[in-house]
């Protein structure tokens, strides 16, 4: 007799098996049978109970392992058929089409006649196989993580690209609403329901978009203002939300958003930063300050007293630190957008060269580059060269200057001054010098100088030597050296450089110039006279070209070498002009006013009630209907939020995107922001103007 747990040889008459220690249970004497639950083996084979809900198929394979079972046992199976001849049936059983492989039962039946068998087919994979796949789950793993690492900062992006922030008018209310997607407005949430609040336009959103900075004025003349910190995440619809308005800055005159916080500077001169939770002073007394192109550092003037005693230095905005460059500083001071300051200091006794020139930077400390210097006009931001003049008085007898052609309706003190009287006049030099850099003489005998700190442009007007006798009939004798000056510098041609670089005349005379854009070493400049305004393309090694011939300029910029610009045009509105290097093309007509957008291909125009998106030949892409335009925002590609004067209310404001759909987002607003606007095309050089 045999266990029937582990298939061990029993002990005659013994109770426990010798090796498992399961009880022994004799068989019983009867097999139950059923119609629906045996499996045929061969004609005339005893049935052995099954489930055929809760059985396993085994082959011949599956028992190779298992034991024979003993030919000892009780009559009752000696009719059952031996182990070989169960487990590996005659080939012509298996062939009959209405047998089924043997099946055993999965449950422990301890009254079965045959015990119940556990089988587990050995499939597993070679170690080679194991470390491919564990290398491939491993690649899958760290891959799935990039991905959603990437998608998380893709979708907070994406959350930030959607805020808008508007505000209302009603009642002089100056309510503040926030979207956190401006196309579900009726998301709206109010911010305020008291304190009359405003939003700037570039200091609206913190940097990660987590927080809304308002304020309110201070006084009737608008001179400060209070700073508030809105939590947007707590903004609830439906709540009062006036609790988390939190003040975080008293009586500002100016402030700006950074990464970490907020700068601001109050009434009394006092310079704080704003983190999360704290307020830091990180210098008093300031009078003027900016920052570096990466936000990291302040570069700040001091003074004690208005207008004199200055002190300059930097600021490390992460840890407050502050450096002093130089102090007792008795003229004003300007400072480069690298860090580079100029200043001068009254330190010669010539009351016409008084001053000594200083530039001062972080690795070198305040350096004096030159002395006797009459005036300072700024740095090159490329070069660091600082541009200066001197002033030589030279005494110019009236007789050299003046013919007298009436003598007999002068005074007798008229024709005094001129037969005996020495005008003083002014011949100015300019200079360049940089921190250990040899002085360079540049022009003589100028006036009218400009430095454009920024692409390093100098303009200037030569004044001749000398000019032709001026006739006493054509004086004004009560302001005659005004006249001769005059006269001297109507004679003067303008001339221009790039930094210390040749000189180049240009053929016109103006009154002031203004720098449009910049591309690479090429700038556009628009000259103002009483009667033009005319265009021009300067650069440093090419002859000055100008750009069309209409004196009516509006607006204008590079898009990368093409030059686009808006000019008034007779019938009361403007037309869009591309120069190309060559000539200028006349791309539309009749708009209002253009942006140009910052995918450097497309631009919008503001036509005669539309608002048309062309690209650059002149083809109109899109096509708005709009009646009163406001203002515009270019989001993406064809999608712009724009608002219109609705003629009541306030403003309208609208989501174009794109095949003739528009979405009302906003009535009755009296102006918005957008946190893409800010953030997202700050170094596209997007171009925006009205007419």
């Amino acid at each position: 007799m045999f266990c029937s747990m582990c298939g061990a040889k029993l002990i005659d008459g013994a109770k426990f098996c010798n090796m498992c220690g399961s009880k022994v249970e004799l068989p019983q004497t009867e097999v139950p049978s059923s119609e629906a639950d045996t499996t045929i083996l061969t004609s005339g084979q005893p049935e052995i109970p099954a489930s055929e809900a809760d059985t396993t198929i085994l082959t011949m394979e599956d028992f190779n392992d298992i034991q024979n079972v003993s030919s000892t046992q009780s009559d009752h199976f000696e009719r059952i058929p031996q182990p070989p001849s169960v487990f590996h049936p005659q080939p012509e059983v298996l062939a009959q089409p209405d047998v089924k492989p043997i099946q055993a039962s999965s449950d422990n039946h301890t009254n079965s006649a045959y015990p119940s068998v556990a089988v587990t087919k050995n499939n597993k994979p070679s170690k080679k196989m194991q470390i491919l796949i564990i290398s491939c789950a491993a690649a899958l793993v760290l891959l799935l993580s990039v991905f959603i690492i990437f998608k998380f900062f893709i979708f907070a992006d994406r959350l930030n690209y959607k805020k808008m922030v508007y505000s209302t008018e009603i009642n002089d209310s100056g309510y503040i609403y926030y979207l956190s997607d401006y196309e579900k407005p009726k998301n709206a949430i109010k911010v305020n329901e008291s304190d009359k609040l405003h939003f700037s336009y570039d200091n609206c959103f913190s940097k990660d978009g987590k927080y809304l900075y308002l304020y309110s004025f201070v006084d009737d003349d608008h001179e400060c203002v209070d700073l508030y910190r809105v939590p947007l995440k707590k903004l609830k619809k439906k709540k009062v939300n006036d609790k988390y308005l939190e003040i975080i800055g008293k009586e500002a005159v100016s402030y700006r958003v950074i990464d970490d916080g907020v700068i601001y500077r109050d009434q009394k001169g006092t310079l704080y930063k704003l983190k999360k939770y704290d307020t830091e002073i990180l210098m008093k007394n300031v009078y003027s300050y900016s920052f570096s192109k990466d936000n990291k550092t302040i570069y700040y003037i001091t003074s004690k007293s208005d207008d004199k005693d200055y002190s300059i230095g930097y600021i490390n905005i992460s840890n407050g630190e502050a450096t002093e460059l130089a102090q007792n500083i008795d003229s004003r001071v300007s400072v480069s957008v690298d860090g580079y300051f100029v200043f001068s200091r009254k330190e010669n006794t010539d009351e016409n060269n008084n001053l000594s020139v200083y530039v001062a930077d972080k690795e070198n400390g305040a350096v004096k580059v030159a002395d006797a210097v009459s005036a300072v006009y700024g740095i090159d931001d490329n070069t660091h060269k600082v541009f200066y003049t001197r002033n030589v008085i030279k005494d110019i007898p009236y007789s050299d200057l003046i013919e007298i052609t009436d003598e007999d309706r002068l005074y007798d003190s008229d024709i005094d001054l001129i037969n005996n009287e020495k005008m003083k006049m002014s011949y100015i030099t300019l200079y360049a010098a940089g921190i250990n850099e040899e002085e360079q003489k540049l022009a003589d005998n100028v006036t009218y100088v400009e430095v454009d700190e920024m692409s390093g442009l100098v303009t200037y007007l030569r004044k001749p030597e000398n000019v032709a006798k001026l006739k006493s009939g054509d004086l004004d004798f009560y302001d005659l050296d005004k006249d001769i000056n005059s006269a001297f510098e109507s004679e003067g041609r303008f001339a221009y450089r790039f930094g210390t670089g040749e000189e180049h005349e240009l053929d016109i005379r103006y009154d002031y110039r203004f720098i449009l854009d910049q591309n690479k070493d090429k700038v556009m400049v628009e000259f103002v006279s009483d009667s033009e305004h005319p265009l021009y393309l300067l650069s440093p090694s090419k002859e000055p070209v100008r750009v069309g011939s209409s004196s009516d300029y509006i607006s204008g910029a590079f898009i990368n070498d093409t030059f686009m610009y808006i000019v008034k045009n007779s019938g009361g509105s403007a037309n869009l002009y591309r120069y190309d290097g060559k000539d200028s093309e006349l791309i539309v007509e009749n708009i209002n006013s253009g942006v140009l957008v910052p995918n450097k291909s497309d631009f919008l125009c503001k036509d005669a009630g539309k608002l048309n998106i062309h690209k650059m030949n002149g083809k109109i892409i899109e096509s708005i209907d709009v009646s009163q335009l406001k203002y515009y925002t270019y989001i993406k590609k064809n999608n712009i939020i724009y608002s219109e004067d609705d003629g009541l209310s306030g403003q309208s404001i609208n989501l174009y995107k794109g095949r003739g759909k528009v979405k009302k987002l906003v009535e009755g607003a009296y102006q918005y922001n957008t946190y893409i606007e800010q953030y997202k095309l700050d170094d596209e050089s997007t171009y925006i103007s009205y007419n």
